[in-house]
């Protein structure tokens, strides 16, 4: 009983420590930055919430427009058309009117706060029960409490990375320390782990994928003996298999939406949606690091406006991101990739510099504690190989570190086991 006291008490003072926060923050002691920022979705937010109170109806947004005549027209359209991951536009909807709260902003604050809260909990259990040395619990709990207060100030679906990630220390307690006995439980726990991953992709594109692929990794690798193959294909499947219950789930949402969509004459509305997070506005406005010749920024109009030269009858604006749309910044993104390869090249190398200067940050004294110990060559693989996989769209795209936190949380966790490790070998000598 007093141990597993002792699991709550980090989170416990965590959340005391986010009550402090919430009160400097009212008192604007944080200047431009803003604690439990709720972003720039929240207007479309508003809009789904809308189209939900009149149609009972998930996934669709509710617009108020005047024809030539002046009167009023309705129109409802697929979240799709955002050009974003549904996910949000589901959930934050379905916590606001199953918990009758009062507007989306709370249940915005109210869902992310969970997500966050819960990364932290999880971790610190994790590292609880993975170390035996105090001074490497209080490591670990401090390093995570400032990872966890930074995605408080990011406060959007890519925090949804960090949320998944916070599983490792977990993983790795169970593959490294735990007896056969409990290998029960830890099925149970990778079954939730697999739908919070699902759940983690719809609300960013691959925000769940690389913990899949850090786990596929790790148990390829880990050669313990009460680890068979038939377990870790086992364990394999009980991780795997659940990442689709999400989909299954919402796959079920749009036959319904669509199905009202066509009842009330917007079956033209289906064919305009992307089926996933734009990939090619997202890329020609990465190329807009820094000045360039093709006079590229990183605003949504710069690529509005390319499009709508092209093709001067295209409707397009911060709800409207059709699927022609696409497709025209698709032909424009390959045209530059093409007959311009050292302008891509050299704008993705220093994206790529950009975003190693704030890892190395990240990372600060592990690089010391790297040095001073020894890590197997397999170990250093899988931990890279899932970094690489969360920088990703810091180089592709542009490299805001809210944009690889993924990547940010995995050479935190990667850190605090190198301290671990290094305390371990100080006190042996």
């Amino acid at each position: 009983m007093k141990k597993n006291i002792k699991l709550i008490v980090p989170s416990l003072v965590f959340i005391l420590i986010l009550f402090a926060f919430y009160k400097l923050d009212e008192k604007d002691l944080f200047n431009n930055l803003k604690f439990a920022n709720q972003g720039f979705r929240i207007n479309a937010l508003i809009k789904t919430d809308e189209a939900f109170n009149k149609t009972n109806t998930y996934l669709l947004y509710y617009l108020e427009n005047s024809n030539d005549k002046g009167e009023r027209v309705e129109e409802y359209n697929p979240v799709e058309l955002f050009g974003d991951d549904m996910g949000i536009y589901f959930f934050v909807v379905a916590v606001k009117n199953s918990l009758n709260i009062s507007t989306i902003p709370n249940a915005y604050l109210l869902l992310f706060s969970l997500f966050i809260i819960s990364g932290f909990f999880v971790a610190t259990i994790g590292f609880s029960l993975l170390f035996d040395d105090k001074l490497s619990k209080i490591y670990s709990y401090s390093l995570y409490c400032l990872l966890s207060l930074f995605c408080f100030f990011v406060m959007n679906v890519y925090i949804l990375s960090f949320f998944i990630i916070s599983f490792i220390p977990l993983i790795i307690y169970f593959l490294k320390k735990a007896d056969s006995s409990k290998s029960k439980l830890f099925l149970l726990i990778l079954f939730f782990i697999g739908v919070f991953i699902g759940i983690s992709n719809k609300f960013r594109s691959n925000s769940g994928t690389g913990l899949l692929l850090f786990f596929i990794l790790y148990v390829l690798f880990y050669n313990k003996n009460n680890f068979s193959i038939k377990y870790k294909i086992i364990c394999l499947l009980f991780i795997t298999m659940p990442i689709y219950i999400p989909s299954i789930y919402f796959n079920h949402l749009i036959n319904k939406r669509n199905n009202w969509l066509i009842e009330h004459k917007y079956e033209n509305k289906i064919n305009l949606v992307n089926n996933k997070h734009v990939l090619w506005h997202s890329l020609y406005l990465g190329m807009g690091f820094g000045n360039n010749k093709y006079g590229i920024t990183c605003h949504d109009t710069t690529g509005f406006n390319v499009a709508k030269k092209i093709n001067k009858k295209l409707e397009i604006d911060f709800y409207k991101y059709p699927k022609e749309y696409e497709d025209i910044m698709k032909n424009v993104c390959l045209k530059i990739i093409i007959n311009d390869k050292i302008f891509f090249l050299k704008t993705l190398f220093q994206k790529f510099i950009y975003v190693l200067m704030f890892i190395f940050i990240s990372f600060n004294l592990g690089i010391y504690y790297f040095f001073k110990t020894k890590s197997s060559f397999k170990t250093i693989l899988i931990f890279l190989i899932t970094f690489g996989f969360y920088i990703i769209p810091g180089v592709l795209v542009y490299p805001f570190p809210m944009y690889y936190i993924g990547g940010i949380s995995i050479v935190v966790i990667a850190n605090i086991l190198l301290f671990e490790k290094y305390i371990k070998s100080i006190r042996i000598i």
